[in-house]
């Protein structure tokens, strides 16, 4: 009786071990890590996501759109552009939408540059 009793345990612990289900807030401020070539930092406000090139040159919009209020680890997720925000801005993106996926604690989306497409990764810091 006690194996099967310990067994039960056992297999209900490791379920409650599985993947954070929780929904995460993405309200924040966000940067791209040290193993990027490319600096970029986001805030996300409001349900708003805006996203600078960051250089020690220059500082300018990259993508300004939507972002859902929640996410779940794993989820993908579609921003619409706010086109009038991008029209102006040299360095903006010239998508109507952009995918981003939320995962591992980090907001991911696809930077194409000259035929060339990096996966570029966001970390949210603390303030």
């Amino acid at each position: 009786m006690f194996k099967y009793l310990a067994l039960t345990l056992v297999v209900l612990l490791s379920a409650c071990a599985g993947p954070n289900t929780e929904p995460v807030d993405l309200t924040g401020y966000w940067e791209t890590n040290g193993d990027s070539e490319i600096s970029m930092s986001a805030t996300v406000t409001n349900g708003v996501l805006s996203i600078m090139w960051v250089d020690d040159s220059m500082r300018g919009l990259y993508w300004e759109g939507t972002v859902p209020a929640t996410v779940m680890a794993g989820d993908i997720f579609v921003s619409e552009a706010d086109v009038e925000a991008l029209r102006v801005s040299i360095v903006g993106s010239l998508d109507e939408t952009k995918e981003f996926t939320y995962a591992d604690n980090r907001l991911s989306y696809d930077l194409s540059i000259m035929g060339v497409t990096q996966t570029l990764y966001l970390e949210k810091v603390e303030q």
